[in-house]
């Protein structure tokens, strides 16, 4: 208050500063740790989640590497390759369904 002189500039400051940590925190974020590790942005926000409700703050921390390790397992077994294909980085020369269709024929 002795900043800012009026209760209307302390709030309009701390709103602020919420709205730009929600949204770098539940967008900017995610899409770029998700470029960064070719993953999914809602594969990486999901996994933070999960793992941040079933370990606490420990599980915040280990909650990407679980999955970029079970992606990378799913990318090397064909039967399991779908789902890595699937919750991996878009492809922009193809669409995910026609990555799932030409997987799953071979070619």
């Amino acid at each position: 208050m002795v900043e800012f002189g009026s209760w209307q500039a302390v709030v309009a400051v701390f709103a602020s500063l919420n709205v730009i940590q929600a949204v770098v925190g539940s967008y900017v974020e995610p899409r770029l740790s998700g470029t960064a590790l070719s993953m999914s942005p809602s594969i990486v926000l999901f996994s933070i989640f999960l793992w941040t409700f079933l370990w606490g703050l420990s599980g915040t921390f280990i909650g990407v590497p679980i999955a970029v390790a079970v992606l990378t397992f799913c990318a090397r077994h064909p039967d399991t390759r779908w789902m890595a294909i699937l919750f991996g980085p878009p492809d922009p020369s193809i669409g995910e369904a026609d990555a799932l269709r030409k997987d799953a024929i071979g070619r």
